[in-house]
């Protein structure tokens, strides 16, 4: 009997109506060096669950309380593999490039460079953005490759003649 039950949680603190939640949301860790916040339709719905199960207030705020430690728990071990995936990617450029990774990696960072501060035109800012979102930023042959021509572009290696050189 729905009626029953009401008159219980009621008599059990749960409040009036689900809009009548006054829970303190604890504040969210940083994820990836982004602040995280609570979803306001995700607690209005949590309201209305609450209502719905009978929660009182404070059953409410032990849940709510709980589902941010869990959140933190899951942002710290996000980090932690976060930290394990760059040591890794670390690892296989030295593999991959050698001694010569701190050079090759400085050398392709200034092309990228180049292109992200748009010294090739809106063309260039798109092209960088393209190889981050295809993840070719962390990927050592396209380093390599990238790095290389960067050195030999500015030897003139991939001139034949001077009427191909154009530029600043």
């Amino acid at each position: 009997d729905v009626e029953g039950w009401n008159r219980v949680f009621e008599k059990l603190g749960r409040p009036a109506e689900a809009k009548d939640y006054a829970v303190e949301w604890p504040e969210l860790p940083e994820v990836g060096g982004v602040k995280q916040a609570w979803d306001p339709e995700w607690q209005r719905q949590f309201y209305e669950t609450a209502h719905l199960a009978g929660l009182s207030p404070h059953q409410a705020k032990v849940f709510v309380d709980q589902s941010a430690r869990w959140i933190a728990e899951d942002a710290n071990r996000q980090g932690a593999a976060q930290a394990m995936a760059e040591v890794e990617l670390k690892n296989a450029l030295y593999t991959a490039l050698g001694p010569s990774m701190p050079r090759v990696l400085a050398d392709a960072k200034h092309a990228f460079e180049l292109l992200g501060r748009g010294i090739y035109g809106d063309e260039g800012k798109e092209a960088w953005q393209a190889v981050v979102d295809a993840g070719l930023d962390k990927n050592p042959a396209f380093l390599k490759t990238h790095a290389n021509m960067f050195r030999r572009l500015g030897e003139g290696e991939f001139y034949t003649n001077d009427t191909a050189m154009v530029g600043p």
